[in-house]
């Protein structure tokens, strides 16, 4: 019985013990949490002044962000507008030049028709003067005396080569200025050509620089760091509900 007696109580004594060390590690347990409870509101509102500090410059570089496509937009629009300016004034240039050119055309045809005519109706002229002096000449001389015809047919051919040299002249100058025709054309044109590339080389190097500039402020603004910023945020947004969640379960457990 003695023997017996002694058994049960060691049993007891050992299921106290083990009680004893579970008590413990609840009361270790509920020690740690309430020390964790009472460094939470620190935690909690240096995680808050992260977030906020996070979350204005996140803001600040939305603001940047709105204010670069408000740039880009405004700098599309003037590039633009400026180009159908460029674009409509080569077209009234066009129209000027295809005016000019269809007016000295026209001014070529009317000389091609009026003065070629002209100068062979002249020419044929002189050629029937002389054929009339040879004409005279060789009556003349049949009937006449030498010396007498030979001083008409003198004038007759000085008064045919006067003409003709007239004619001549008449030609020189419609051939000049016919020259001179083509050669204003073919200067107005390379004017007109130079210009308008001029104006488009000037137009490529203004979209060259706007380009640099919107890439600039692109990567000034950093639009990576601002997304990793956001989700930063979000996280640091769940693991405060988390520890909230956890510091309720404690309160009720205790």
């Amino acid at each position: 019985d003695t023997s017996a007696e002694t058994q049960q109580h060691d049993s007891a004594v050992e299921v106290a013990k083990a009680k004893l060390r579970d008590l413990q590690a609840e009361v270790d347990r509920r020690a740690r949490i309430r020390a964790e409870l009472d460094e939470w509101p620190a935690k909690r509102s240096a995680m808050t002044a992260d977030y906020v500090a996070q979350w204005k410059a996140n803001q600040a570089t939305r603001g940047t962000l709105k204010a670069v496509k408000a740039d880009v937009a405004e700098l599309v629009g003037q590039r633009e507008r400026i180009s159908a300016t460029r674009i409509a004034a080569i077209d009234r240039r066009r129209e000027c030049l295809d005016e000019r050119t269809r007016a000295l055309e026209q001014r070529l045809t009317e000389m091609r028709c009026t003065v070629e005519p002209r100068l062979r109706h002249e020419l044929q002229s002189a050629r029937l003067d002389i054929d009339r002096c040879v004409m005279r000449h060789r009556f003349r001389h049949a009937h006449d005396g030498k010396a007498t015809a030979l001083r008409i047919y003198s004038r007759e051919v000085e008064a045919s080569a006067q003409r003709l040299q007239r004619s001549a002249e008449r030609a020189v100058r419609a051939h000049s200025d016919l020259l001179a025709a083509a050669d204003e054309l073919s200067a107005v044109h390379q004017h007109a050509i130079e210009r308008a590339k001029g104006e488009y080389d000037e137009t490529l190097r203004a979209s060259a620089s706007l380009r640099a500039h919107h890439q600039r402020q692109f990567a000034d603004c950093d639009p990576e760091a601002a997304v990793t910023a956001l989700v930063v945020a979000d996280a640091d947004v769940a693991a405060t509900m988390a520890a909230e969640a956890l510091a309720r379960r404690g309160g009720v457990e205790g």
